[in-house]
């Protein structure tokens, strides 16, 4: 019975993180939308009530009521599962998302969110052994961040760019590797421009809206933003949102 304490140790956790950011920072996470559902915790308990009354009479011997037969226990556990199964899913992969899916699907949204040319978009560098990562973050604020250093392109790295420059000189990619930080394995997503090629990129004093937000809360899920930085050979920035690897056994997974 361990992992339904922690099953639903792990729903009240979601709950209270998005209660405390929207209260502190007038934000939400969006961790609890698929956990806090009437539905999955209606679920959740119907379940559970079905393994109770199968586990007493397996180990308590408890006597079956009359109109009851142990198979009836378990039929009636099995629907429990077949009517929990779906709405679990979907809450856990909302928390524990395939990085790479998540990252395509805005990226290749990139002339709906930025309104830059197509032609800046350069080949994304996905580490091969990340491909499946899944990580510790809600699905939306992975999104999130994903949005926000697209958008910023616009409105800070090629602010002043002309037309022209944009078509022929711009550039933008998105990095997700596996590195270190302080011992620990972590999945980095980077966004990469070279705005900063630009003759007037030290002088226009661009602001990045929308960072300050993030960087409040991806620490409640133990990742942490990088502001942008002097990147590569010194002509790109780079904003990084660092994740933790979702973890079984010791081992990174992205199964349930």
């Amino acid at each position: 019975m361990r992992w339904f304490d922690e099953l639903r140790e792990l729903q009240g956790r979601l709950y209270h993180v998005d209660a405390r950011s929207q209260k502190e920072l007038d934000q939400i996470p969006g961790g609890s939308t698929l956990w806090s559902v009437p539905q999955l915790t209606a679920a959740i308990a119907a379940f559970g009530d079905a393994l109770v009354a199968l586990a007493e009479q397996i180990e308590l011997s408890a006597p079956i009521p009359t109109n009851q037969s142990l198979g009836d226990l378990i039929e009636s556990l099995s629907t429990r599962w077949r009517e929990l199964h779906p709405l679990l899913d979907q809450a856990f992969f909302s928390v524990f998302p395939e990085v790479e899916t998540v990252v395509t699907n805005i990226w290749t949204a990139w002339s709906s969110v930025t309104g830059l040319p197509e032609s800046i978009v350069k080949d994304s560098k996905l580490v091969e052994s990340v491909r499946t990562a899944c990580v510790f973050i809600p699905r939306a604020l992975l999104s999130r961040f994903m949005k926000v250093a697209m958008q910023n392109l616009a409105t800070a790295a090629f602010q002043g760019w002309s037309e022209k420059e944009m078509l022929t000189d711009a550039s933008a990619h998105v990095e997700i590797a596996s590195e270190f930080h302080e011992g620990r394995p972590l999945v980095v997503v980077r966004v990469v421009d070279n705005g900063r090629r630009h003759p007037q990129a030290g002088a226009r004093g661009a602001t990045h809206s929308g960072l300050d937000e993030l960087a409040a809360m991806v620490p409640l899920f133990g990742a942490a933003l990088i502001r942008p930085y002097e990147y590569g050979n010194g002509s790109e920035t780079a904003v990084d949102l660092r994740l933790r690897y979702r973890v079984v056994r010791g081992e990174a997974s992205c199964g349930g």
